[in-house]
């Protein structure tokens, strides 16, 4: 009788280890799953804080150039006030980032040609006379030259009653976080 008692006793320790390793298996099947899409989850999640950081660098970059139009705006005012009008045409040939009283925290400096502008900074060539942003993040712009640089001018327009007008304007098409 002892006999098939330890039969009975060693037939169900089988039975028990497998149903264990079942179990073992479905809840690592369980976190492996879970873990595959947390991954997928971050992944998401990186990529859209990416894209928003990419969206408030453009937003800061069109802030500094709405900041420029309006010193364009007060200078030509100041000029027009003076009686000196006619010298608008001039504003053109002018580092505008030199109207504002306090320059932008991401300008570096005017210079004679296109220097190695570092990424999320403006500067002025002085030779070609055009406004320059480097972007940071610029994996949703798109420029002519494919180097990530924007490129402003000062364009002075002759207007019909024979007066000139000066606008800050892209010297190259960009596009940037456009569908």
């Amino acid at each position: 009788m002892s006999g098939s008692g330890l039969r009975l006793s060693c037939s169900r320790r089988p039975f028990g280890a497998i149903a264990a390793r079942r179990q073992t298996g479905y809840v690592l099947l369980r976190l492996g799953l879970a873990a595959i899409i947390l991954a997928i989850l971050a992944v998401i999640l990186l990529e859209r804080l990416h894209y928003y950081q990419e969206a408030a660098e453009k937003l800061q970059m069109e802030t500094v150039l709405r900041s420029l139009d309006t010193a364009l705006k007060l200078r030509m005012a100041e000029l027009a006030i003076a009686n000196k009008a006619y010298r608008w045409g001039e504003l053109a040939g002018e580092n505008p980032l030199d109207w504002l009283q306090q320059k932008p925290a991401d300008y570096c400096g005017a210079f004679d040609g296109e220097a190695d502008v570092p990424r999320g900074c403006w500067s002025y060539d002085r030779r070609r006379r055009e406004l320059l942003y480097r972007a940071n993040l610029g994996s949703h712009l798109w420029t002519e030259r494919g180097d990530g640089m924007l490129r402003f001018r000062l364009q002075a327009a002759a207007g019909a009653d024979g007066t000139t007008t000066v606008q800050i304007r892209p010297a190259e098409p960009y596009r940037w976080l456009q569908p």
